[in-house]
């Protein structure tokens, strides 16, 4: 039997409870701390928000999983361009400079790797040590050579045209907009050491609209920069499959892909896949609908 001494206690207790409650300062400080609640929540849909239009679907199914259908975060399309700084990480704690290091890290006898990275930086150099670690968000497919180290995204974009018919982007012509950091000629070798997309990709987005670069979240890979994945694109599509992203080659035979490399006024420069493995230029007209990649900058 509860004594009355007890009974009085808990009633003393019940009564405090609702002093505290009807107390200016404890209402203020209540709504300030639901504010600040309501803050972290919204940064942190954000960030989710981020990680699936970067192609991290599986972290925003688990996100949506956890939180429910109340969790009002709704993914953009991917082919809608989002202000993605490359200044501005993905995640706290991530770091471009860990991820160029790990990458370094297992390049080994080959001189380059590839390795799927994560939204905090690190690096996995299969999907087995990727699995083993939990499946973490995937930011995308890392590579390095020891001198060029870059990031694919899983997600493809396009089809669409490249954009600036009849307008030439080149250094000597066009200089009333962003100069592309290369002047790429009709010559194959000056296509395929172009490795300037950060920079080509801001020209492309000044000088002309409706470019399938404005759909490239960070920059869209200058010539050079997409063979490397293209040529290397069997041991690509087994990191990109193990995440669940876009595989490179989707088909037999001919199969291009948009770089951000100019040819002249009417024309630019695709990577094409070659059945031997290889991957070589191809040019086509800029009215020419194709997909292409998009990259992150490290």
């Amino acid at each position: 039997m509860i004594s009355d001494k007890l009974k009085q206690d808990a009633l003393d207790f019940l009564s405090a409870v609702e002093a505290v409650a009807k107390d200016e300062g404890y209402q203020a400080a209540k709504k300030e701390f639901d504010a600040e609640l309501a803050k972290a929540k919204a940064e942190y849909d954000d960030k989710v928000k981020k990680a699936y239009d970067l192609g991290l679907y599986e972290g925003y199914n688990k996100h949506k999983s956890e939180v429910g259908a109340s969790g009002d975060v709704t993914p953009t399309d991917p082919d809608t361009p989002i202000d993605v700084p490359s200044n501005d990480p993905v995640n706290e704690g991530y770091s471009r400079e860990k991820v160029v290091d790990e990458l370094l890290a297992i390049k080994g006898s080959k001189g380059y790797a590839f390795g799927i990275v994560d939204v905090m930086g690190n690096v996995y150099a299969n999907e087995d040590e990727w699995v083993l670690d939990g499946k973490p968000q995937v930011l995308g497919i890392g590579y390095t050579d020891g001198k060029h180290h870059l990031c694919m995204s899983p997600k493809k974009v396009g089809a669409a045209a490249f954009g600036g018919s009849g307008v030439n982007f080149g250094k000597k012509v066009h200089t009333t907009k962003r100069q592309w950091a290369k002047d790429t000629t009709a010559k194959e070798n000056a296509a395929w050491d172009d490795y300037s997309g950060e920079s080509n990709t801001l020209g492309i987005r000044e000088g002309c609209d409706g470019s399938i670069a404005k759909k490239c979240m960070e920059y869209m890979p200058a010539c050079a920069e997409l063979r490397v994945y293209c040529k290397h694109f069997k041991e690509v599509d087994v990191l990109l499959k193990a995440v669940g992203g876009d595989v490179l080659k989707v088909q037999n035979g001919a199969y291009l892909l948009w770089s951000s490399t100019c040819r002249d006024a009417n024309n630019a420069w695709c990577v094409r896949f070659m059945d031997d493995g290889d991957a070589q230029p191809a040019y086509r007209s800029k009215t020419s609908v194709l997909f292409t990649r998009q990259f992150i900058v490290l």
